[in-house]
Parts: C-alpha cells; sequence; structure tokens
C-alpha cells in the first residue's frame, strides 16, 4: 500500500519542471486563458457596463500620461493617497501609445492569466505532480471562479499580486532568491496592505526552515507598511485615508485598535458572521477545500483576510470584487500541496490513478465557475456583443463634451468621458465633494463644471438621493438640458456660474423642470 501511494504521486521519469512539455503547456494554458479574460472584460466594456473604478484608472493614466499629478477628481484624492498603486505607473505609461481601457483590461486579464506560469512551475518542481495532475491544477484555476470576478469588475492594478504571491513561494522554496525579492517588490508595489501578506509569507518561510529570508521578508513587509501608511499616503492625503475601511471600530488606528481590543466578542461576532460564513464556502469550495489539508500555505493571506472581513466595505465579503487577490494566489499554492497528500488519503480505500483527484478538482472547479462566476456561462456573456438603445444614448450623449470639458456626471457616464483632468461624482462638487489635498479650492472647483451627464436609467447608480440633487441644482445652476434620450441627460451650465449657495445665483428661465426628467428616467 506504501508503494502505491508513491506511485499515486505521479513522479515523472524526468526530473520535474524540466520535461519539454514544462516550456509549452503552462504558457499555452495561459495564453488561452488570457484569451478567455481579455473577451469577457473587453465584452463587458462594449456593453459599457464599466463604473466607478474602471474610470478612476482612466482618469489616473491619463492624468500621469498627460505629465499632470494623478489627483482623481472622481474620488477627490492623489491616488497614492488613496492607495500605494506605485505599480499603476508603468501600467499607465502604456497607454500613452495604447488605447486607455483596452491596454487597462489586457493588463489585468494578462496578469490573472500569468498566475498558471509560476502555479505549475511550483507544481512541477516542487511539489512533484505529474503532467496530468499539473493540467488538472492549471485548468482549475483557470475556471476558479473568485479570479474570474476580479477580472469581470472594472479595473485593478493590484492583480499583478496573483502572479507574484506565487512566483515568490516558488522562488523561495526552490532558493532563488532574486527571483523572489523581485516578486516581493512587485507584490510591495500593487498595494499597501499587500505588506501585511509580505510580512507573514516571511512567518511561512521561517516554518519552512528558512529563517534568514523569512526574517528579512517580514522586517521588509514591516518596514513598506510603516512607510506608506504613515509616509506615504498621508503625504498625498494629509492623512491615512483607509481607516474609514473599519469605521466600525472608531475614526484612527488608534481608537479602532481600542474598540477591537475592548470588545473581542463584538470583533468575534461581525467575523463569523452568516456572510462571511459564505465567503469563505464560495472562496474554497470550487478547489474542495483542498487548502485545509495544507493550511500554513494559507497563513500569509489569513490577517488581511480578516481585516476585510471585518470592514464596512460590502464587496469585501464576497468573491465579486478585487479583495480576494492575495487569497486566489495562496489558496492555489495551498491546493497545489494538498494534492499529493489528497492522493495518499484516498490511496488508503481505492486504486485510483494519479490524475483523479486532479480531475475531480477540475468538475468541481467548472461546477463553480457555473454557479459562482460573473461572466458564466449562465449569465450569458455573449449577450453583451450587442448594444441597446440605452447604450448608444450613452455614446451619444458622450460625444457632446467636448475634450477637456469639466463634467460631472454619474456612474455607467465616467468611463465615456474619464480622459480629462476634471471629472466629478455627480453631485460633486457641489455636495458630497470630500477631497484631501485637494489643490484647486472648491470654490473654483464649483465654479469650473461645464456639463451635467446624467444617466438615470441604471438603477444601481441612479438613486433618490441623486434625483433630488438634480431637481435642485438644475434651476440653482441656470443648466439647460440639450440631450434628453433613452433617460439619458446632458446638461450645459453657463458660463458665469456661481456657488448654488448663494441665492443670486437661481434661475427660473430656460430649463424645464428636471424632476420630470429624473421621473421618466427611472421608470
Amino acid at each position: 500500500m506504501k508503494a502505491r501511494a508513491e506511485e499515486l504521486t505521479e513522479r515523472p521519469s524526468t526530473t520535474p519542471g524540466h520535461d519539454p512539455v514544462d516550456r509549452v503547456l503552462p504558457w499555452s494554458l495561459a495564453a488561452a486563458t488570457f484569451a478567455g479574460l481579455y473577451l469577457v472584460a473587453m465584452l463587458r466594456a462594449h456593453t459599457l457596463l464599466g463604473g466607478y473604478d474602471l474610470a478612476t484608472f482612466s482618469q489616473a493614466a491619463w492624468l500621469i500620461t498627460s505629465g499632470r499629478a494623478p489627483f482623481v477628481t472622481i474620488r477627490g484624492l492623489h491616488l497614492l493617497g488613496d492607495h500605494s498603486y506605485l505599480i499603476f505607473y508603468p501600467i499607465a505609461w502604456l497607454t500613452s501609445v495604447l488605447p486607455t481601457v483596452p491596454t487597462l483590461l489586457a493588463v489585468q486579464a494578462a496578469s490573472l492569466a500569468a498566475g498558471i506560469v509560476p502555479l505549475w512551475a511550483l507544481a512541477r518542481r516542487v511539489v512533484g505532480l505529474g503532467v496530468a495532475a499539473a493540467v488538472g491544477l492549471s485548468l482549475a484555476y483557470a475556471v476558479f471562479p473568485a479570479m474570474h470576478n476580479v477580472n469581470f469588475f472594472d479595473f485593478h492594478p493590484e492583480v499583478l499580486v496573483v502572479p507574484a504571491l506565487i512566483g515568490a513561494v516558488l522562488f523561495a522554496l526552490t532558493d532563488r532568491w532574486w527571483l523572489y525579492a523581485g516578486c516581493v517588490a512587485l507584490a510591495l508595489a500593487s498595494r499597501e496592505d499587500i505588506s501585511v501578506v509580505v510580512v507573514f509569507l516571511g512567518v511561512l518561510l521561517v516554518i519552512e526552515g528558512r529563517r534568514r529570508a523569512g526574517v528579512a521578508t517580514t522586517a521588509a513587509g514591516l518596514a513598506w507598511l510603516v512607510l506608506t501608511t504613515q509616509v506615504l499616503q498621508p503625504h498625498y492625503a494629509g492623512r491615512f485615508v483607509q481607516t474609514a475601511f473599519l469605521e466600525r471600530y472608531g475614526d484612527g488606528i488608534g481608537e479602532i485598535v481600542a474598540t477591537m481590543a475592548g470588545d473581542p466578542v463584538r470583533v468575534l461576532g461581525d467575523l463569523f458572521s452568516t456572510q462571511n460564513g459564505v465567503f469563505v464556502v464560495a472562496l474554497l469550495g470550487p478547489v474542495l477545500f483542498l487548502p485545509l489539508l495544507a493550511p500554513r500555505y494559507l497563513l500569509p493571506v489569513v490577517p488581511l483576510e480578516i481585516l476585510y472581513l471585518l470592514s464596512s466595505r460590502p464587496t469585501a465579503h464576497t468573491i465579486q470584487a478585487q479583495y480576494t487577490v492575495s487569497a486566489i494566489a495562496m489558496v492555489f499554492v495551498a491546493t497545489a500541496m494538498a494534492l499529493p497528500r489528497l492522493s495518499r488519503l484516498l490511496a488508503r480505500r481505492w486504486a485510483l490513478p494519479s490524475w483523479a483527484p486532479a480531475a475531480v478538482l477540475v468538475v468541481v472547479g467548472m461546477t463553480g465557475h457555473t454557479l459562482l462566476a460573473n461572466d458564466s456561462l449562465r449569465t450569458r456573456p455573449w449577450a453583451l456583443r450587442t448594444r441597446d438603445g440605452v447604450d448608444q444614448a450613452r455614446l451619444d450623449a458622450a460625444r457632446l463634451i467636448p475634450p477637456g470639458a469639466v463634467v460631472s456626471g454619474t456612474d455607467r457616464m465616467w468611463p465615456l468621458v474619464s480622459e480629462r483632468e476634471t471629472l466629478y461624482n455627480f453631485p460633486s462638487p457641489w455636495e458630497g465633494y470630500e477631497a484631501s489635498n485637494d489643490p484647486v479650492p472648491l470654490e473654483e472647483r464649483r465654479e469650473g463644471v461645464e456639463y451635467l451627464l446624467i444617466d438615470t436609467v441604471d438603477q444601481v447608480q441612479w438613486y433618490r438621493s441623486r434625483a433630488d440633487a438634480l431637481r435642485r441644482l438644475v434651476p440653482e445652476l441656470g443648466a439647460t438640458l440639450v440631450f434628453d434620450r433613452a433617460g439619458i441627460l446632458v446638461y450645459e451650465l453657463p458660463s458665469g456660474r456661481r456657488d448654488p449657495g448663494d441665492e443670486s445665483s437661481a434661475t427660473d428661465g430656460g430649463v424645464g423642470d428636471p424632476a420630470d426628467e429624473s421621473v421618466r428616467g427611472q421608470g
């Protein structure tokens, strides 16, 4: 039986990872995965389903390539004051010669697909899986619903963390330290909270017997965490703004820590909620919960995931958004490490071929993709190739806006007009504009708006407070309705605008009742 268990690890006759197939197959699988991911992302963009994040990074890319500081007016914050997105700068430079949205989506799809390459090498060289089992593991990754949902959710530069973390584990366990350092640096440059993952990646290396590298990694992660949260981001934003992520526990780091330490029962109740339980099932279910057979490889992501699951950000409690990028990487590292153990467990009872566990993993993964991925066949993604009358109205409305004009608009319209210096989240900058370290006075921003670009059709982003704001602001600003089709509205503001708080700026003439337009759009 022992001999049979060893046989089931399917160790090839050639050195794992050096078979000729290892130079072709992982790249072929990654290329095919990229093609699928990029296709659905571009279909989503074609149907104008992009929103906040796609517009934010499109504007930031335009500002960077135009030689301007990336103060993103949609957010009211410098790009590096929001998160330490240092890796976004070279990505943005690509858009100086390539179209912005297709380039951003291509970088995202390529980053996610590239995770297959180090995963394959890890499976073959470190774990010792055979070709069939490595293919099964790669296919399970290729259909992983959390990964697909990140790809389908606008654009986020931190997706580079996925191949970087898998590569870091691979290079650490094969003692290729310069490549390891490069992967860690790439991960750290992606976003400041990834430094928490790097800190505990160092702890994992200590457990693995690589004490010196582990201590250095932990020290680097801690140093970067302090540098980004206490120096870099406060420099651009005036403070560390991401404490809002845990605002249910307080306003600043000190108050948050004191609240959590003083009421651990509350913290545990928040952590072990039904919603968070559903999240864990959605994340681990598509890989048969195999990471639980190799739990130490989940260690690097557990502390950060706990913070996410305690946050007040709804999407951080789901597999729908970018908050799973580090978890995706380590879930598959742990899955790769668990497959031989599963083979040995099964060999005690059944005589199964070595590729059987990986084959089951693929079937379960495809089932998970069908049920949980936002681009699965269940959602009919091919329907996204067709634009409807509202989409055409959105495009025609956006074409009315001159290049460089200052615009305040709603979410669905932002990606169409994001390549300009100033674009606001309506009803900003008149209401709700909470900028940090803004280089332009608020009064000047209010006086500079030239157009309102409003989508009243998409109910996700056209809520009552926005309709009420439009009803108030149109007469106060003296705005003229110049486009009204299929619930898409464009208002032009006069050149002599004043703050609507000044009663002398209000006018009763020249504009129809915006309430009527809002109601018609909502219907």
